[in-house]
């Protein structure tokens, strides 16, 4: 109903659709039919539950009614999503955690991939940051890396003293504040979980080697869009829709060069 054909007819329910005028068109693909579009995704500034009731929103429903049946259409991993107030990608993340029995390193990786990132990197300082950064670092995943970080920082604010902490983290190239407010968002997204029935359990020790499978299995959840294929040629990654791009030189897998990688972000440059 969007292209009039070069040749023969659309009917819909037995109406040929292009001998209506355009508002009647316009009214038969407002109520009766649904697009799907390549490039459309969920959009982040939406919970997934508003998501799905966008279409009624847009018809100007009552919000009430389209919340209602947009609860309908979902499924039990869509109900899990929707009750949780974040960007969909991330939603997706903690419920597969919680599903995969990784969801304390999950909800680690979630909160660092929403915060900014901890590690400080002066320019007149910038190899020696990296020396100290370098004790993280996972040859196989930076996600793990995130993972290593925070059970550091974890073991050190257990030893050490507040004042003597923040010395420590000003000495290694990690920034203070940011730890804590990576800290206080983990935090809130185990009470957000706990509240809908997703809790982290008894086991709270981060451990990325024990379960590195399971964390990135989650991970990839939300960023299916995000995975990319080493093209030879071009020596770079070809992505979802069309996109092509390169690992980030910072990245402990820069020099690796994968044939399959999946990306946190992707940035225009």
């Amino acid at each position: 109903g969007l292209d009039r054909p070069s040749s023969g007819e659309v009917r819909w329910s037995g109406q040929a659709v292009f001998a209506l005028d355009e508002a009647a068109r316009g009214r038969l693909r407002n109520a009766m039919l649904g697009f799907v579009y390549q490039f459309h995704h969920l959009l982040p500034e939406f919970t997934a539950l508003e998501n799905v009731a966008l279409p009624w929103m847009i018809r100007r429903r009552p919000r009430a009614e389209a919340l209602e049946r947009a609860r309908a259409l979902l499924t039990e991993v869509g109900r899990d999503m929707a009750a949780l107030p974040l960007d969909p990608r991330l939603a997706r993340m903690v419920v597969e955690g919680h599903r995969n029995g990784a969801l304390g390193d999950v909800l680690v990786v979630v909160a660092a991939l929403t915060v900014q990132d901890v590690r400080e990197r002066p320019a007149e300082e910038r190899d020696k940051a990296d020396q100290f950064h370098r004790r993280f670092t996972d040859k196989t995943s930076d996600f793990l890396g995130y993972l290593n970080l925070w059970r550091y920082l974890t073991e050190q604010r257990r030893e050490l003293s507040g004042s003597a902490f923040r010395k420590m983290c000003k000495a290694e190239y990690l920034h203070w504040l940011r730890i804590r407010e990576w800290q206080d968002l983990y935090a809130q997204l185990r009470q957000m979980g706990r509240l809908v029935g997703i809790e982290v359990g008894r086991d709270r020790e981060i451990d990325p080697a024990a379960k590195a499978d399971d964390v990135h299995k989650s991970l990839l959840a939300g960023l299916l869009s995000h995975i990319g294929l080493r093209d030879e040629r071009t020596r770079d990654y070809q992505g979802a829709r069309g996109t092509r791009f390169a690992i980030f030189p910072g990245s402990a897998l820069f020099k690796k060069k994968p044939d399959f990688v999946v990306s946190a972000e992707l940035v225009e440059t």
